[in-house]
C-alpha cells in the first residue's frame, strides 16, 4: 500500500507539472494548437482516412483531399478541429453533400460540427520544403544517378499537416487508412500497406491505391517517387509467411536484393525472438530508397545508408534501428509528443538486443557504453505535454536505452526482464500508451518498486549519484544524491552479486576497486563518489 500511495503522488506531482507549463504558455500558440487535446479534439475520434494526393514534382506542389471518417464521443463543442498547415488553400470542406463553414486559426481549422460522422476536406498548395531530412522535416526533392527526380516526405518533428489535412495528435490513430497518389508518367511510387491498384488517370499520370491495414500514427504516413524497380521476397516468421516488398533504385539492382535478402532476415529473426511477431503480417514489411538517411514509415521505411555496415559490429544501423520502430513507435505509439522517449528508447534499445542476440552480451555491453557517451543530460527525458514540439538533444535515443539497460540490472533477472519486454509488446501492440503504462506493465514483473526509479531518471536531467564512503564511526556508507523529493530506491549490484546502494547489505566495508566501479558503471545509469581516506560525519 506504501509503495502504491508513493506512485499515485509521483503521478500527481509530475501531473500538475505539466498542467503547469501549460497554463505558463510553454511553447508557442501553434505547439499548443496542434498538441494540446482541447473539447474540440477530444469530442471525436477517428476510424478511418481516406487520402487523396496529386503530386506535380516539376514545381513541387500538391491538391487532393481527404475524407476523415470518425466517431462523436461527447458534445462539449458546436466545433471540431483539424490541423493543416497555413500555407495550403482549403477549397472546400464538405459533408453529405453540404459546405461546412470553417475559420481558420494558423495551423488549425476549426469546423462547424457536421451532423454525419464523416467530412472531406479538399486543399492544394505547396507543402514545405525539408532543410535538414528527417530531422527538419517536410518533402524532399532530390536527382538519382541517372538525373531523374526522386522524392518523399519526412514529417516526424513538424507533423503529418505539413502535407495533408488530419487530426495530426499521437492519441488518435485511425484503425485503417486508404491512400491514393496521382504522379506523372514513368515514375514509381512507393507508400504505406498493401499496393491494390495501379491505373492510368490521365495521358500522361498514373494512380497508385495503397491499403493500409493496421492502426498507423500520423507522422508514419508517407510516400517516395522516383524510378523505383519494385522487389518481393518473403521471410517465414512467428505468424507465418511476412512478405517483403523492396523499392530499389535501379543502379547496382542485384547486389541491393544480396544484400537485403541476407541483412532483413537476420533482423526479422532477432526481433521476433526478443520482441514477437512482427506487428503487422497482414501488410507485410516495406523498405523504400530514399533521399534522406532513414525514417520509420510503418511498413516502408525510408532507407538511405547505402548499403553501409557499423564497423565492429557488422550490422547495418538504418536497416535494423527504423525496422524496430515497427514494435516501439508505429505499433506501440505514445499519446503525447512529450512522450518520445517510449518510441525512441526501446527502439535504440533493441539495437543492443540486436548485437546481443548475433555477437553475444560482452558485445552488446560495448555498444551500449559506446553510446553512454552520448547522453548530454541536459533537458528532461519528458517535458511538458499538450505542447507539439521536438525534443532538444539525443537523450530520447541514448538516455532511454540507458535507462533500459539500467532497468534490466535492477531486475537482476534477465527471465523475468524478457518476459516483461515480449508481454509488453503483445499487450500493447497497436494501441496508443504513455509513460505510466510503461511503468505499470514493468512492475508487474518485478518486486523493485519502480515508480521513483522512473520519476528520476525520466523527469529529472540530472543522474542519480551513489556516495559510498565511511562515517565518523568507520562504518561502511552508502547514500544517493540528485534524486530530489522521490523517495529514490534503486538496488545496485557489484560483480560478487552484493547490493552497495543504501538498502543494500555488505558482509564487510569494503574500498571499491576501479574494476568494481567500472562493472557497476557499466551496468547503471548513475555517477559514482566514493570517499576513500577522509571519515566524514553521516547524515
Amino acid at each position: 500500500m506504501a509503495d502504491l500511495f508513493r506512485y499515485l503522488l509521483i503521478y500527481l506531482f509530475f501531473s500538475a507539472i505539466s498542467i503547469f507549463a501549460y497554463s505558463q504558455g510553454a511553447g508557442t500558440h501553434a505547439d499548443s494548437l496542434q498538441g494540446y487535446l482541447s473539447a474540440e479534439r477530444s469530442n471525436y475520434n477517428v476510424h478511418h482516412y481516406d487520402l487523396r494526393v496529386d503530386i506535380d514534382p516539376a514545381v513541387g506542389t500538391i491538391s487532393g483531399s481527404c475524407k476523415i471518417s470518425y466517431h462523436w464521443i461527447g458534445a462539449t463543442s458546436s466545433e471540431l478541429q483539424i490541423d493543416l498547415f497555413s500555407q495550403f488553400v482549403i477549397d472546400s470542406i464538405v459533408s453529405s453533400g453540404q459546405l461546412l463553414a470553417y475559420r481558420r486559426d494558423g495551423n488549425a481549422c476549426f469546423i462547424e460540427r457536421p451532423d454525419s460522422n464523416y467530412l472531406e476536406v479538399f486543399y492544394h498548395g505547396k507543402p514545405q520544403v525539408a532543410i535538414q531530412p528527417p530531422w527538419q522535416g517536410g518533402f524532399v526533392w532530390s536527382k538519382d544517378s541517372n538525373g531523374n527526380v526522386w522524392g518523399g516526405v519526412a514529417c516526424e518533428g513538424i507533423g503529418a499537416c505539413s502535407w495533408w489535412p488530419l487530426k495530426d495528435h499521437p492519441s488518435d490513430e485511425p484503425d485503417s487508412m486508404d491512400i491514393r497518389f496521382i504522379i506523372p508518367h514513368p515514375f514509381t511510387i512507393a507508400s504505406n500497406g498493401l499496393l491494390i491498384q495501379t491505373s492510368e488517370a490521365s495521358d500522361d499520370r498514373r494512380l497508385f491505391y495503397f491499403k493500409v491495414n493496421c492502426p498507423i500514427n500520423a507522422y508514419n504516413v508517407t510516400f517516395y517517387l522516383g524510378d523505383y524497380a519494385y522487389v518481393s521476397d518473403s521471410y517465414m516468421g512467428l505468424s507465418g509467411k511476412l512478405n517483403l516488398k523492396y523499392y530499389f533504385l535501379k543502379e547496382d539492382l542485384d547486389r541491393k536484393v544480396k544484400y537485403f535478402r541476407h541483412q532483413t532476415s537476420r533482423m526479422l529473426r532477432a526481433f521476433e525472438y526478443y520482441f514477437g511477431p512482427y506487428p503487422c503480417y497482414t501488410d507485410g514489411y516495406g523498405l523504400a530508397e530514399a533521399p534522406y538517411w532513414g525514417m520509420e514509415h510503418q511498413g516502408m521505411i525510408a532507407y538511405g545508408n547505402n548499403l553501409q555496415l557499423l564497423p565492429d559490429y557488422g550490422f547495418d544501423f538504418i536497416l535494423v534501428h527504423e525496422s524496430g520502430h515497427e514494435w516501439f513507435g508505429n505499433s506501440i505509439s505514445c499519446d503525447d509528443h512529450a512522450e518520445m522517449w517510449i518510441h525512441e528508447g526501446f527502439t535504440t534499445y533493441a539495437e543492443a538486443l540486436y548485437v546481443e542476440y548475433y555477437q553475444g552480451k560482452r558485445k552488446s555491453l560495448q555498444y551500449l557504453i559506446s553510446q553512454q557517451e552520448k547522453i548530454s543530460g541536459n533537458y528532461p527525458l519528458i517535458e511538458s505535454r499538450d505542447i507539439h514540439h521536438q525534443h532538444k538533444d539525443a537523450d530520447i535515443y541514448y538516455k532511454g536505452t540507458w535507462f533500459l539497460h539500467t532497468l534490466r540490472n535492477v531486475f537482476h533477472d534477465d527471465k523475468a526482464w524478457f518476459r516483461a519486454i515480449r508481454e509488453f509488446t503483445a499487450t500493447h501492440t497497436f494501441h496508443v500508451i504513455n509513460t505510466q503504462d510503461v511503468l505499470r506493465h514493468f512492475q508487474k514483473y518485478t518486486n523493485v518498486p519502480l515508480a521513483s526509479i522512473f520519476a528520476v531518471y525520466l523527469y529529472q536531467e540530472d543522474l542519480p549519484k551513489l556516495r559510498l564512503y565511511f562515517d565518523i564511526d568507520g562504518e561502511w556508507k552508502s547514500e544517493w544524491l540528485q534524486v530530489g523529493n522521490s523517495g529514490f530506491e534503486m538496488p545496485v549490484y557489484r560483480r560478487d552479486g552484493k547490493r552497495i546502494d543504501p538498502d543494500g547489505i555488505l558482509d564487510r566495508a569494503p574500498t571499491l576497486k576501479q574494476k568494481d566501479i567500472d562493472y557497476v558503471m557499466h551496468r547503471y545509469l548513475i555517477d559514482i563518489q566514493q570517499v576513500k581516506i577522509e571519515l566524514v560525519e553521516s547524515k
